[in-house]
């Protein structure tokens, strides 16, 4: 189980220094590491379901484990990952303090309401563009997209690579970096708040990686009407959740 491996060798040191027998060393063991799982989960850091493996070997007892041998705690922890990060984004979301781009044609209250319902998560299909073998943006195509009543995190299965989170508001860019040109947005919120939250989820679960892309691509995309991105989609970055 990420995070406990350094605890996990130290607790086999002092079993292995009292000198016990492979059946005491066993059950020692055996009852640290399940205390040790039990707790996370208690803690809302890891799903109820789980694998483990024991010597490598899937679906015996955790007593079984040798001296040189380890208790692995396989979870699904990217779907508890993104309802966590689902959750902060939602509450990092503003209110406006000066009226949204006239494009969306709402009133402030309505501007709240519409945006912070606006969120899903997505499995999507990476698109990166390249020049000169250099990236040039990391964008995806969402094509399954999820709202959040409908998401469970206990069916996020091990077939899942990556979990896209994104607001679909035609003016999601906009709340992002709080600029519309050189002219300065008033929200409740910070800029790039997509960035605070992945940094605050690299640090719950240190085993998944998280980071914000440029763009978003998905079914009914606003696509702008005038200037000239007139017939461009609208820019909506997104939270990507991948294991390292």
């Amino acid at each position: 189980m990420s995070g406990t491996a350094a605890n996990f060798r130290r607790m086999a040191r002092v079993v292995v220094a009292n000198d016990l027998t492979p059946a005491a060393f066993g059950q020692r063991i055996a009852a640290y590491a399940r205390a040790d799982r039990d707790e996370h989960i208690r803690r809302g850091e890891a799903p109820e379901r789980y694998e483990t493996l024991v010597n490598g070997v899937e679906g015996v007892r955790e007593e079984t484990v040798r001296p040189n041998g380890a208790i692995v705690y396989r979870f699904a922890l990217l779907g508890v990952a993104a309802e966590w990060c689902m959750f902060r984004l939602v509450m990092l979301s503003p209110y406006a303090r000066t009226p949204p781009p006239k494009t969306t044609r709402t009133t402030r209250p309505s501007f709240e309401n519409t945006y912070r319902e606006q969120w899903v998560y997505a499995v999507g299909e990476r698109m990166t563009k390249f020049r000169r073998r250099q990236v040039l943006a990391e964008r995806y195509r969402a094509d399954r997209i999820i709202r959040p009543e409908s998401f469970d995190p206990s069916l996020v299965d091990a077939d899942v690579a990556e979990v896209l989170i994104f607001n679909r508001s035609p003016y999601a860019r906009k709340v992002q970096t709080k600029l519309i040109g050189s002219t300065v947005l008033r929200y409740s919120n910070e800029a790039w708040f997509i960035d605070d939250v992945a940094a605050e989820a690299r640090r719950r679960f240190p085993s998944l990686d998280f980071r914000r892309i440029y763009q978003v691509n998905f079914p009914g995309q606003y696509t702008v009407r005038r200037g000239r991105y007139a017939g461009r989609p609208a820019e909506n970055p997104a939270l990507v959740i991948s294991y390292r």
